[in-house]
């Protein structure tokens, strides 16, 4: 990732891109063949927070070739330390750019991972959406976190045949990074993207919160409450806000408090004198 595109967090990268210069980035790999693959992150709490406690993780993630901001958090917490930070945009959102700019390219693209047949289903739902759109699909690894080299090499060997230039992988983090990364050698000429629980939504599995709640920042909570399976993940956020938000806040106001107490207690003194 480009030093100038970046600041780091806690020892973690955090993106300055705009949505525009990502696009930019990825049509001058493509056109490139460059003889590696490309690596977007979509950087949210739950990764940040996965980062800044696995250094593995961690190198996985700053080793990354480009960063989406895909949250508000990421954004408030850019803020708070003072630094640059990308444009935020929601990474199943950035995705659907990216099969939009293949489907008008003509490049093909590979779902992997999900769950109950969703990177099938995604992969149908594009494909009646842009029907000239080349697609391809695997379930990928029944247990990500215990894959076995046959699954591995079978998932490879699918997607070597097919020669994809766009790869969306559905593990979640953060097994979809840390499988991108450890197979980078086999993918090279490919970008790379974790998506999350996006086949849910390409799916129909679940429907994504309304067009405001996105914008105002809160389709993570939205989620939570329409996906009960997905609250072990919310610690994740709860200590996020926690840690680095409100804790921030309260150092601030505890500092302005301090501050107008001392200013008082001087303007008391020079009255008395």
């Amino acid at each position: 990732m480009a030093t100038s595109k970046v600041c780091k967090i806690e020892g973690v990268k955090i993106g300055n891109y705009r949505i525009k210069e990502l696009l930019i980035l990825v049509d001058e790999f493509l056109k490139s063949k460059k003889n590696k693959y490309l690596h977007i992150v979509n950087m949210n709490p739950e990764i940040f927070i996965r980062a800044t406690k696995s250094s593995f993780y961690r190198h996985v993630i700053n080793s990354s070739d480009a960063m989406l901001i895909d949250g508000i958090g990421i954004k408030l917490l850019s803020s708070i330390y003072g630094r640059a930070t990308g444009e935020r945009l929601a990474g199943t959102d950035f995705a659907e750019k990216l099969i939009l700019y293949a489907y008008k390219n003509k490049k093909r693209v590979f779902f992997l991972g999900g769950f109950n047949s969703t990177a099938k289903k995604s992969a149908f739902f594009f494909k009646k959406k842009y029907p000239n759109l080349q697609v391809y699909y695997s379930a990928g690894a029944k247990k990500i976190a215990r894959e076995s080299i046959q699954e591995n090499e079978k998932i490879i060997k699918k997607i070597q045949k097919f020669k994809p230039d766009f790869l969306f992988v559905a593990y979640g983090p953060p097994w979809q990074e840390i499988w991108i990364f450890s197979n980078k050698e086999k993918l090279r000429g490919i970008v790379c993207m974790g998506v999350g629980g996006s086949f849910n939504f390409w799916a129909k599995k679940v429907l994504r919160a309304p067009l405001l709640v996105r914008r105002i920042g809160f389709e993570w909570l939205y989620r939570f409450l329409v996906e009960p399976r997905r609250l072990p993940k919310i610690r994740f956020y709860i200590y996020f806000f926690i840690k680095y938000i409100l804790y921030f806040l309260f150092k601030k106001t505890k500092t302005w408090c301090f501050n107008l107490v001392k200013s008082t207690i001087t303007k008391i003194k020079a009255f008395i004198k």
